[in-house]
């Protein structure tokens, strides 16, 4: 087969599997996370009055994102495998309230939103308030796996 044969066969190829879906590397980071609207898991710590808040974003197709306030970029960190991903939407899914209000200087927080609305939300750092230790375990288990 000719030189030119052979490249006739590669971009086809490549062509092809790109047209189903294939992604090459980076393509992740395309996403505007900040106008995104489905289902996602935003955890992370910010001070009282909400100037500093560094956030770790989990898109529920698995893509993980980390931003600051004040900084427009949402930076790409990596993607999570579907068993991840089932176990960290699992996790706020089973826990037996929807919120805890507590917020402290500093405050951790772990928010789950679906069409661009907060459904779950928990913010703790109040000194004296008792933390169930689900949302703590939560809390550390969900970073483990997304960082």
């Amino acid at each position: 087969m000719s030189r030119l044969g052979k490249y006739v066969i590669v971009l086809f190829c490549i062509t092809f599997f790109q047209s189903f879906g294939f992604k090459k590397a980076g393509d992740d980071e395309k996403i505007d996370v900040a106008k995104y609207k489905g289902q996602k898991i935003v955890i992370g710590n910010e001070n009282t009055n909400g100037t500093i808040r560094d956030e770790t974003i989990i898109l529920r197709s698995g893509q993980v994102f980390s931003h600051a306030k004040g900084n427009a970029e949402y930076k790409f960190q990596k993607k999570l495998s579907n068993g991840d991903i089932h176990h960290i939407f699992g996790v706020i899914d089973r826990a037996p309230i929807t919120s805890f209000n507590h917020p402290g200087d500093p405050s951790f927080f772990i928010e789950e939103y679906s069409h661009g609305k907060v459904t779950n939300y928990y913010i703790w750092g109040e000194a004296g308030a008792e933390v169930p230790k689900y949302i703590l375990e939560d809390y550390t288990d969900i970073l483990k796996i997304a960082r």
